[in-house]
């Protein structure tokens, strides 16, 4: 079969992911492998990809094979997938498939991404692999490998692919500006929001959505619109930041970051949903923040979102910016889109007051599974790395994130002893029938004391 790979990893041939492909493509010489270094040369293709669009036309099968970088693809694969919208590629009737490396951190939001626009392209879809960044280097994995490959000869083979339609997109009316500023009322200065936007000219409900933000706040409002930033590319992997902190690019985005969007009190994000998250511009902001690691330097800052689209048909673009959140440690103050248009200026009052209670008083920020799974996964992958990534082990130090369980010694001598004790014929007898009550003890305690 012809199989076309679309390569999303920006080192191209020097891709780790990609190794897995050759590794695939010499075992199975019957098959005819096309690889597609569209990352890398990504601003190339920006003006010219006729012959990436005719292998891809060719081709039986489709597989995306790339680096999962913050929560989705690269930035520069997602452009790629732009270009195949805007060139409105056939691809109706082929069979796409992925292949991923990662420490395993929000790898299935990646994964429902390509899913989703394998659908939106005409394709049939074949559950991909999620891999480890080492796993070809050991027996396992490669038999695993050539377990995923087999049976996804069968099931392109036999037909046994998925398919789902769509969604129909609403038409829902242009949102207009309908708030305004009482002129009596003079904007307050003592708090810095930022609206950190991504839109073209042309994207009227999203940037009127941001002007009726403007008028709602108390606090005046100043807006980046990262669409008009002159990125010098996505971010290329080399790793250089981990110990340096500092990009290689010298396109001063850095400076930006720090000054202008770090420092800021509050964010509110602002974006009209494309191809299942926003543009790419947005996501190469993302991808390029990896020069502070994985340190989540923004902890209990207010943010809020602004979202042109069907956001409530888009469960995992929702699964991304929840876990987004929970990541970094920020206060959600709300999100408000234009589905409902009549319903939207209420909402964007309502988003301005919380984002106001927000910065005057504390509020409580939880956590959830998003979270603590998540930062199991950094706190296990930086203590590993910890020779490498010397900024992040330097932070998780000073912090406590390293709060692995086998240090809470005492806590695990209890529950041995207790263990033992439940255990015992006097425990079952005396202490098993009991224990919800010796449980609720010092609840009940603190509850009589308030």
């Amino acid at each position: 079969m012809n199989i076309a790979v679309i390569n999303g990893s920006p080192k191209g041939n020097n891709s780790i992911t990609l190794q897995s492909i050759l590794y695939l493509a010499k075992i199975y010489p019957t098959h005819n492998f096309s690889i597609l270094n569209v990352s890398q040369k990504i601003k190339a293709l920006e003006k010219n990809c006729a012959e990436e669009i005719e292998i891809l036309e060719y081709a039986d099968i489709i597989i995306f094979a790339y680096p999962v970088y913050t929560f989705l693809v690269p930035s520069q694969l997602l452009n790629f997938i732009e270009l195949l919208h805007e060139h409105k590629v056939n691809l109706a009737g082929k069979t796409a498939t992925q292949f991923t490396t990662s420490m395993k951190f929000y790898d299935v939001t990646a994964h429902k991404f390509i899913e989703e626009n394998s659908y939106d392209l005409g394709m049939r879809y074949v559950d991909g692999i999620s891999a480890g960044m080492e796993d070809l280097l050991n027996p396992t994995g490669q038999e695993t490998l050539k377990l995923f490959f087999d049976k996804l000869i069968f099931d392109v083979v036999t037909g046994n692919t998925k398919y789902i339609p769509p969604y129909e997109k609403n038409n829902h009316p242009v949102y207009t500006s309908q708030l305004k500023t009482d002129q009596n009322n003079i904007k307050l200065t003592d708090r810095d929001i930022l609206i950190l936007s991504d839109y073209s000219p042309d994207e009227t409900s999203i940037a009127n959505m941001v002007i009726d933000f403007k008028h709602a706040s108390k606090y005046s409002v100043r807006e980046i619109n990262i669409r008009n930033y002159k990125f010098s590319g996505g971010c290329s992997g080399c790793l250089k930041c981990m110990s340096t902190a500092s990009c290689i690019y010298k396109d001063n985005f850095e400076e930006l970051f720090q000054d202008s969007i770090e420092m800021a009190d509050a964010i509110i994000y602002a974006f009209t949903i494309k191809n299942h998250y926003a543009h790419s511009s947005l996501k190469c902001y993302d991808d390029r923040q990896f020069f502070n690691g994985h340190r989540p330097l923004n902890k209990g800052k207010p943010v809020g979102y602004l979202i042109s689209g069907n956001y409530r048909q888009e469960p995992n673009l929702q699964m991304v910016i929840d876990a987004r959140i929970q990541i970094s440690g920020t206060y959600i103050s709300g999100i408000v889109t234009d589905e409902l248009v009549q319903s939207t200026p209420t909402s964007i009052t309502n988003l301005a007051l919380s984002l106001e209670y927000a910065l005057n008083y504390k509020v409580a920020v939880s956590s959830n599974f998003y979270y603590q799974g998540g930062m199991k996964i950094f706190r296990d992958m930086v203590y590993l790395m910890q020779g490498l990534m010397t900024e992040d082990d330097k932070f998780y130090k000073q912090t406590g994130l390293y709060d692995f369980p086998q240090k809470q010694k005492l806590k695990i001598f209890k529950f041995k002893l207790l263990g033992k004790l439940i255990n015992s014929k006097f425990g079952q007898k005396n202490i098993q029938p009991k224990l919800t009550n010796y449980m609720l003890k010092p609840y009940e305690n603190l509850l009589k004391k308030s």
